[in-house]
Order: C-alpha cells, then structure tokens, then sequence
C-alpha cells in the first residue's frame, strides 16, 4: 500500500513515497524522529527508545528518497548503536521527559574534580516557563541517592543557576540565594577521573545529563 509520509513535527508531507504494511507504528516512529532530525540535523540523543529508532530506520531505508542522502539514516544507525553499547543506560525517552516538571533544564557544564566543595554543574532554563526544582536531586551515573536541591528553589525562564555540591559557607542544609545554589552534601559525589551528572525529578527522570572526563562521550542532553 502506498502513503505518504509526514515529514515534519507539525504533520507537514515531505513528499516521500513508500510501501508500507498496514501497521501504524512504524509510520508515527518515523515521523516522530524524522521531524526530530529536521530541525538540525540532529537525532536528540536518547530521546527515542531502540525500537522506534529502528522502526524509522526501517521507513527511511525501504524508501528511494534515502538512497543518495542518507544523513539521516546515518544519525538514527548511531543512534541504534548508542542504545545497543549501553550509552543510554538510566536515561530517559523524549516523550518521559516532557511530562516532568523539570523539563526544560539542561545541565551546561560540570566540573566534578577536587570534592563537594569544588564540584559543581551548571544548569539552564531553557524552556518556556519558571522550573521548580522541589524534590530534585542531582545524581551521578550510579544514580544513587545523590544530592537534594533545596525546595523552594525555582530557575527562570533563560536564566542559569550555578549549583555546587558542597554547603554554603556557614551553612548546615541545601542553601539557595538567586541563582546560586548549594546541596550540603558533605562527601564527593562524582569519580574525579569521570561521571556522569544527572538531573533526575522526584519521581526519577533523568531530564537531564552531561559527563565529563572518562565518561565525556556519553550522550548529553
């Protein structure tokens, strides 16, 4: 049977002509991650689980339109290999993300050398709105208990907070003041040869995740 693929987030036709079998999920997964690369030519890293990355793998190859460019099917293969080597490990899909009250912070930076009073992350807000950050933690690649934020803290629209791992001076709790903030936590909670720093919600999602060092290829989202 012959469809037409959609090729963008919106729905828009790209034009492709395919045969296709009955079944819809392949043709949602790829128009979910397609519309995903379009954007910049970029499959967002760990943002698709294995098996909707392979069904979109599937479309685009059965497809004449992939045959000369293949840019795209080249991201999604690498992306089926990060998932297969165990680089997505302990991450969370695109879609689990998106129901966090997190979504929308992004670790920038991470600097884990030198214990909780030298260890820090940087973290923007990169969505539409203010982001709460009650109940957050932030987590190594162990993903162990981690470090509290403290409750009351909220990150703008745009703006980045820096967040060390160790207390504030004089202070025995997670402390904020603007856009700096400190977890008290009083033990190292990154590996100095490398890690991995996770933000994850209360409920554990991992909206977030930058490594450094041993681990600075791992996927950063």
């Amino acid at each position: 049977m012959t469809m037409r693929l959609a090729a963008t987030a919106a729905g828009v036709a790209i034009g492709l002509t395919i045969a296709l079998p009955a079944l819809a999920s392949p043709q949602s997964d790829f128009n979910a991650v397609y519309g995903d690369w379009k954007a910049d030519h970029v499959v967002t890293p760990c943002a698709w689980t294995q098996v909707q990355l392979q069904n979109a793998y599937n479309v685009a190859t059965q497809s004449p339109d992939f045959q000369y460019s293949t840019d795209f099917t080249d991201d999604v293969h690498r992306e089926i290999q990060r998932w297969k080597s165990g680089g997505c490990n302990g991450t969370s899909t695109l879609k689990t993300q998106k129901k966090s009250p997190l979504f929308g912070a992004h670790i920038t930076k991470v600097s884990g050398r030198g214990g909780p009073a030298r260890e820090f992350v940087k973290i923007k807000n990169r969505g539409k709105k203010a982001v709460s950050f009650r109940k957050a933690r932030l987590l190594n690649g162990k993903r162990g208990r981690g470090a509290v934020f403290p409750s009351r803290f909220k990150l703008r629209r745009g703006k980045t907070a820096l967040v060390t791992v160790g207390c504030a001076p004089g202070r025995r709790h997670a402390y904020f003041t603007g856009t700096k903030v400190w977890l008290c936590r009083r033990t190292p909670l990154f590996r100095d040869r490398g890690d991995v720093a996770r933000l994850a919600d209360a409920k554990g999602v991992i909206v977030s995740q930058r490594g450094f060092g041993s681990q600075r290829r791992r996927a950063a989202y």
